[in-house]
């Protein structure tokens, strides 16, 4: 036996209510192992001191009480994960109302102005750049622009 194993036997070994192998092997291992000998004495020593003391008695509504605790974080835990829910229930209806109302305009607004945008873009565009309608967008001196002036204008140096 090892002493990892010992300190998880040591209880049970001194309240003697190990198997008969078992208490064989601790008490093997007691025999060579010096701090398993120490731990052991401290045991001991710390139930001679509480085997004179005796248990308080408990109070008549403890068990009611526990009972109510558990009862109250039990119902708390099972409504925390509700809380949006929750509160969206109890808000008043015109409330609920206005937010619905003012969600709806903002996302009817924002499609109008997407869309506006796209339009406005689009519009200013030429036909036949074949497909390089989005550098026309583009700002001066940005790579885009190079990009775009290299494939519209002909290459006029190159051969001689």
């Amino acid at each position: 036996m090892q002493c990892k194993e010992f300190k998880f036997y040591i209880e049970r070994y001194h309240d003697k209510i190990l198997s008969v192998q078992k208490r064989m092997a601790c008490e093997e291992h007691l025999t060579t192992c010096s701090q398993c000998r120490h731990d052991r004495a401290y045991i001991v020593k710390m139930k001679s001191l509480f085997k004179g003391t005796s248990m308080p008695s408990a109070p008549g509504c403890l068990t009611e009480n526990i009972m109510r605790i558990v009862r109250n974080s039990a119902y708390s835990k099972k409504h925390n994960g509700n809380m949006i829910i929750q509160w969206w229930k109890e808000t008043l209806i015109p409330a609920r109302l206005t937010f619905i109302v003012l969600l709806f305009v903002l996302v009817v607004a924002s499609v109008f102005a997407s869309k506006d945008l796209w339009s406005s873009h689009y519009s200013q565009v030429s036909v036949g750049l074949n497909g390089f309608e989005t550098f026309l967008a583009s700002q001066k001196g940005s790579l885009e622009e190079v990009y775009l002036q290299l494939i519209l204008v002909p290459d006029q140096g190159g051969e001689q």
